[in-house]
Formats: C-alpha cells, sequence, structure tokens
C-alpha cells in the first residue's frame, strides 16, 4: 500500500476532477470531496489502472529492473534515465516510444529543474 499510495491520491484527484459534481444529501460534514461517488467509481479505476502502469514504467527505469524494490529511490537521476529508458519504450505510452533525444526529454520531464525526475513530474509528462 505505501508504495501503490501515490498512484491512489493521483487516481482519487483526477477522478474527482473530471466526474460532474454531486451533493451529498443530508450530510453535515461531509463534503463531496470526500468520497469517491459511484459514477466516479469507475474513473478511479480506471486512472488507477494508469497510474499503477506509469509507476511500473517509472521503477523500471529508477531500480534499473522490474517492479519496486530497496533499490528505488522514488526518483530517476539522468544516468538512470540514459542506462534504462529504452526499457520502457514498449511500456504503452506514445510519449515513451521512439525517443531520440534522451537528454531533451529528461529535461522535460524535470518540470522543477532538479536534476532527477520525481513520481509526480514523470506522471503529468506522459499525461501531457
Amino acid at each position: 500500500w505505501h508504495l501503490f499510495r501515490p498512484c491512489y491520491i493521483r487516481a482519487f484527484n483526477k477522478a474527482r476532477d473530471v466526474a460532474p459534481d454531486e451533493s451529498i444529501s443530508g450530510a453535515l460534514t461531509a463534503t463531496t470531496d470526500d468520497y469517491i461517488s459511484k459514477r466516479e467509481f469507475r474513473l478511479l479505476v480506471v486512472f488507477l489502472c494508469a497510474y499503477a502502469r506509469m509507476l511500473d514504467a517509472f521503477a523500471i527505469i529508477d531500480g534499473g529492473g522490474a517492479g519496486v524494490d530497496a533499490n528505488d529511490d522514488r526518483r530517476i537521476e539522468l544516468h538512470e534515465w540514459l542506462s534504462g529508458y529504452k526499457n520502457v519504450e514498449q511500456h504503452g505510452f506514445v510519449a515513451l516510444e521512439s525517443i531520440s533525444d534522451p537528454k531533451g526529454v529528461f529535461k522535460a520531464m524535470d518540470s522543477d529543474e532538479g536534476g532527477m525526475i520525481l513520481l509526480g513530474e514523470w506522471s503529468q509528462y506522459l499525461e501531457d
């Protein structure tokens, strides 16, 4: 759960943002932002699948292998990117296919210019 939590949070927020607003009748303290409605549940599941796939690709580059393990530090540095980006070209994301300038792509993903790509930056790049 701990490793997957960022994906769940992103999926929850994305489902809440995309779905139409609903009111909770009779609720005194709850707001519609606290829960996923039946309508939003389908969106949540779709986004969970998408973000889990993004995390999987991220982990392949971050740790240098499939899955998430102790070698993952939840950030991709330039040397990891250059040695691992080809491993995710066929992962199902258009943004990762046929990369001709890996250093340029790294720079585009590193939106805060911190010298490393965090999961949020990675997800945002793949969404755009």
